[in-house]
C-alpha cells in the first residue's frame, strides 16, 4: 500500500502532535515542522502529497510558506489552517482552510477531499 505522505507546519506543539497522532493512526505518513523555516527545508529535501501549514507563524507565515511550497511541489495539496480568516483574494482565494479549533472529522474529511 502507498502511503500518503503528509508535512504538518504549525508552531503550536499540541496542534503538531494531535494532528500527526490522528493522520498516523489513519496510515498517513507524516513529518512535522515547528515554523515556517524549518516546513520549507523540509520541503527542499522531501516530497509530499499533502502540505497542512498553520496561517499563523512566528517567522513566515502560512502563505509565503505555500507560494514556497507551490514551487517547488505543484502537484501536492495544501490545506491552511488558522485561527484568522482564510485569505479572501490573490493566488490562495480558493485553498481549503480549516478554523482551528476544528474537530478531528472535519480535519479528516477536508484531507479525504483534498486527496480523493
Amino acid at each position: 500500500m502507498n502511503r500518503k505522505r503528509v508535512l504538518i507546519i504549525d508552531d503550536e506543539m499540541s496542534i503538531r502532535d494531535a494532528i500527526q497522532i490522528v493522520l498516523n493512526d489513519y496510515a498517513f505518513e507524516t513529518e512535522t515542522a515547528a515554523n515556517g523555516s524549518e516546513g520549507v527545508e523540509r520541503l527542499k529535501q522531501q516530497t509530499f502529497d499533502l502540505v497542512i501549514v498553520d496561517f499563523g507563524l512566528p517567522d513566515i507565515d502560512g502563505i509565503e510558506v505555500l507560494s514556497e511550497a507551490q514551487q517547488l511541489h505543484p502537484h501536492a495539496k495544501y490545506l491552511m489552517i488558522t485561527t484568522s480568516p482564510p485569505p479572501a483574494q490573490g493566488p490562495f482565494k480558493e485553498l481549503t482552510c480549516l478554523k482551528k479549533p476544528f474537530s478531528i472529522e472535519d480535519l479528516l474529511n477536508s484531507i479525504r477531499e483534498l486527496l480523493s
